[in-house]
């Protein structure tokens, strides 16, 4: 840790209103909770202020998505617990819910340039398999995830005029965010993620070219 640099993390514990109400889903409250646990009994808490996110702008998941996905997200949520491919489930919270993040994720991106100071988003439901339009990049499902926060983020430093590293470590491919990405000159996007699992959209060597 920089002396004197301090990591502000944003939580809502509203995160927790997105959830399976039979408790089978891995995509479930405790992912977050069990991660801030973990960090409270660490060292590290004593560098970490929580935030609390910004309310929602609904506009936030536009910056990087269709207009008709996003209606399709609310239109969804509004009908209760059910899901909307094999694998992820919306219920009456989620568009709420992911609109909070959606708007956390741009005003972080902002507030850290001009603080200088590091922030972590510590949110649900996940994103980076979400495209412009939903599924993206031939993928079967929306892999848990509504609105890709890490786009937005980059969408608001270039319309700044800045340009953008990312450096995806999840085990799973960000399909979204590369299709999201893919022909945007201020973007360097680095996957790592392990090869023959979901979504089974990336291979080694598949490369937009040199900017």
């Amino acid at each position: 840790m920089v002396w004197g640099l301090r990591l502000k993390i944003i939580y809502d514990q509203r995160h927790s209103l997105h959830r399976d109400p039979y408790g089978r889903h891995p995509e479930d409250p405790r992912r977050v909770e069990e991660g801030l646990a973990a960090l409270r009994a660490s060292e590290a808490w004593g560098y970490i202020d929580l935030v609390n996110p910004p309310e929602p702008d609904y506009s936030a998941a536009l910056m990087v998505h269709d207009e008709e996905y996003v209606d399709r997200i609310k239109r969804e949520s509004s009908l209760g617990f059910h899901y909307i491919d094999p694998d992820t489930y919306v219920n009456e919270y989620t568009f709420e819910i992911a609109s909070i993040f959606a708007t956390a994720a741009r005003e972080a991106a902002l507030s850290s340039i001009a603080s200088g100071e590091p922030y972590f988003i510590m949110s649900r439901p996940g994103g980076h398999h979400a495209g412009r339009r939903g599924r993206a990049m031939g993928a079967p499902t929306l892999g848990f995830c509504i609105f890709d926060y890490t786009s937005i983020a980059a969408k608001a430093l270039f319309d700044n005029g800045y340009r953008v590293m990312i450096l995806d470590i999840d085990a799973h491919h960000g399909n979204g965010s590369q299709e999201i990405l893919w022909l945007e000159p201020r973007a360097l996007h680095i996957d790592i993620h392990q090869t023959g699992i979901y979504p089974g959209t990336m291979w080694v060597g598949f490369l937009r070219g040199e900017r």
